[in-house]
């Protein structure tokens, strides 16, 4: 049974209104058919079992179950080239990853000049991930900061680095905590100087192995293997 958003606004007691893309997505491309069934999201944390009336909407049968995790992670990235940064969003949000904190470090491949105007397409992509991966509740992303200006904000850090230590370790090191800011380089990783910044800031390392992974691919493992090991 596919799932679908559907804006909260659009969702009116037992009945539901899908937007264009959706609408399209559904007729075009799933090919489904009035009196079929679906899963429908509210981005807020709401999901649904829905029966279609028609390509534009349908009714709502019943609430569903939409378990979120406990453990969340803030994915604090350095601004990538345009295709990183989209396959990073896609790949973490669909794994879990609570919110994103893009962050301008020293061999940062992109600038913040138009990170408003992408807004849009990122929030697009998040819809994307999170109908194929079931999950109930959009992102958080939030405007690029320096990456120095972060390194103290609010809970625990860590920093994905060549020596830092394995993943049982570091959720020993974690203990209850119940959210992290896990910082994750750009190509050609953070810099020795940046390392030390952040290892004085109360940082910790966490390695993932010994090759070298392009940095969205980096962002995805560490996110994933944080999420399992909690």
């Amino acid at each position: 049974m596919p799932q679908f958003y559907v804006a909260p606004e659009n969702i009116r007691g037992k009945a539901f209104t899908l937007g264009a893309a959706e609408a399209a997505h559904i007729v075009r491309v799933c090919r489904l058919r009035p009196g079929e069934t679906i899963r429908i999201f509210d981005g807020l944390g709401k999901v649904y079992r829905a029966l279609l009336s028609g390509a534009a909407g349908g009714s709502i049968l019943e609430s569903l179950p939409a378990p979120e995790p406990s453990f969340k992670i803030n994915l604090c990235f350095s601004l990538l080239a345009r295709a990183g940064t989209e396959a990073l969003l896609e790949r973490c949000c669909a794994a879990g990853v609570d919110s994103f904190q893009p962050v301008v470090s020293s061999r940062t491949q992109e600038t913040r000049a138009d990170w408003e105007r992408r807004s849009v397409r990122f929030r697009n992509i998040f819809i994307s991930a999170c109908s194929q991966s079931f999950r109930p509740r959009l992102p958080e992303l939030f405007a690029p900061v320096r990456f120095s200006e972060f390194l103290s904000a609010g809970c625990p850090a860590v920093i994905c680095d060549f020596g830092g230590m394995k993943l049982p370790e570091l959720s020993r090191r974690l203990g209850s905590s119940e959210k992290i800011n896990l910082f994750v380089g750009p190509e050609g990783g953070f810099t020795a100087g940046e390392i030390s910044a952040a290892l004085g800031a109360g940082a910790l390392t966490f390695s993932l192995g010994n090759y070298v992974l392009r940095a969205e691919d980096a962002a995805f493992a560490a996110s994933a293997a944080l999420m399992m090991g909690k």
